[in-house]
C-alpha cells in the first residue's frame, strides 16, 4: 500500500540546506502496523509529516518517491494532494488539546469535516458521527462539549474518531499516547488495534516507547539523527536488537520487572543536532565504536533474515553497549 523510497526531507535556512531525514526508505502493506521509534528529533514526525504533505514552509521533500497504491503522492498538486488525505490517509497528532479547535465544540468538528468532505445532509452527518462515537466508546453527550471540558483520554479518542472519518486506508499514529496514564495509553493502543482488524487499515505508529510499539505493531524500526539505523519484526527486534542504540533503548524500558530502588539505565551523551555527518552519528554515545566508526558510515545491510542493521560493531554488542 505504501512504499518509500529514498526519501530526504531537509531544513532551508539562511541559504542553507539541512537534512531532517535522510534516504528513508520502508514498505507497508494493507492490514500492517509499522512502528517508527527514537529519541525526540530523530525525525519521526518529519517523515509522517512529508508522507501528509503537512511539512512547514521551510521544509520540503529535497529527494525521493513516497508511492500510495503505487502512485507517487509528491508528483499531486494541492487540490489532488487534499482530497487524498482523510479519505486514503489520515493523521492523529500528538497533541490532542492543541489539534483541536477551543472555539468549538465537538460535534462542529466532525460537521466541518462532513460539510467540507462529503455531500451527506446534517442529519446523516449526525448518524455518522453516532457510529464513530460508538466506534471509540465515548458517550453521546461529548458532542455538546468544548476540548477543555474533556480529559486527556477523551480528547484522544476523538481525534482518532475525526481521523476515521472518511475511512482511510492508512492511518498515521503520531505518539497518541503522550501524556496520557499508563491505563488510559493501554484503552488507546486496544481501540487503534481493534478498529485496525474491523477496517483492514494499515497503521504507522510513531512513538519513543517502544513497549508500546511491542504491543501494536508487526515490524518496527529505529531512527536516529535522521537516518534509519536497524529495522526487524517486532519479536525478532525485541529477542535480538543488533545495534547498539536499539539495545540502549530496550534497556532502558522500565517495567514489571525492573528492580526497585535500582538506577535506571541511561545512553551517554545527547543525539547530534547537525545531522550532516559522514561517519556513524552514533559513534560519540557508543561504548563499543571502532575507529572506522568515526571514519565511514556504516550502509544498511540485512544482517540476519529481514533484519537489517547500519553498525560495523554488531558482533560486539555486551552489557556495555
Amino acid at each position: 500500500m505504501l512504499e518509500v523510497k529514498n526519501l530526504t526531507v531537509s531544513l532551508e535556512k539562511d541559504g542553507k540546506t539541512c537534512p531532517l531525514v535522510k534516504n528513508l526508505s520502508y514498505t507497508l502493506g494493507a492490514g500492517q502496523t509499522l512502528a517508527i521509534v527514537g529519541e525526540s528529533g530523530c525525525g519521526k514526525t518529519m517523515q509522517a509529516l512529508a508522507v501528509m504533505g503537512l511539512l512547514p514552509p521551510n521544509i520540503a521533500v529535497t529527494a525521493g518517491e513516497i508511492l500510495f497504491e503505487k502512485q507517487n503522492i509528491l508528483t499531486l498538486n494541492k487540490k489532488e494532494r487534499r482530497k487524498l488525505n482523510g479519505t486514503s490517509i489520515a493523521l492523529i497528532f500528538q497533541d490532542a488539546l492543541t489539534s483541536l479547535n477551543p472555539v468549538l465544540t465537538i460535534r462542529e468538528h466532525f460537521l466541518e469535516v462532513y460539510k467540507d468532505r462529503t455531500t451527506l445532509t446534517v442529519p446523516q452527518a449526525e448518524e455518522k458521527i453516532k457510529e464513530l462515537l460508538t466506534q471509540v466508546e465515548l458517550p453521546a453527550r461529548v458532542l455538546t462539549s468544548y476540548p477543555h471540558q474533556l480529559s486527556g483520554g477523551q480528547r484522544q479518542r476523538v481525534m482518532i474518531a475525526l481521523a476515521l472519518t472518511l475511512n482511510p486506508k492508512l492511518l498515521i499514529a503520531d505518539e497518541p499516547t503522550t501524556a496520557l496514564d499508563e491505563g488510559t495509553q493501554k484503552q488507546i493502543i486496544t481501540l487503534i488495534k481493534n478498529i485496525q482488524t474491523k477496517r483492514k487499515m494499515a497503521v504507522i505508529f510513531i512513538t519513543h516507547d517502544l513497549q508500546l510499539a511491542k504491543n501494536i505493531a508487526d515490524k518496527i524500526f529505529v531512527l536516529y539523527a535522521g537516518t534509519k539505523i536497524e529495522e526487524a519484526k517486532t519479536q525478532d527486534l525485541f529477542n535480538n536488537p543488533l545495534h547498539p542504540y536499539t539495545y540502549g533503548l530496550l534497556k532502558a524500558v522500565v517495567n514489571k520487572d525492573t528492580p526497585k530502588g535500582k538506577p535506571l539505565y541511561e545512553i551517554a551523551g545527547t543525539p547530534p543536532r547537525n545531522m550532516q555527518f559522514d561517519c556513524c552519528a552514533f559513534n560519540n554515545r557508543c561504548a563499543q565504536k571502532a575507529e572506522i566508526c568515526k571514519q565511514k558510515l556504516p550502509p544498511l545491510k540485512e544482517l540476519k533474515p529481514n533484519h537489517f542493521c547500519a553498525c560495523f560493531c554488531t558482533s560486539k554488542r555486551g552489557e556495555n553497549a
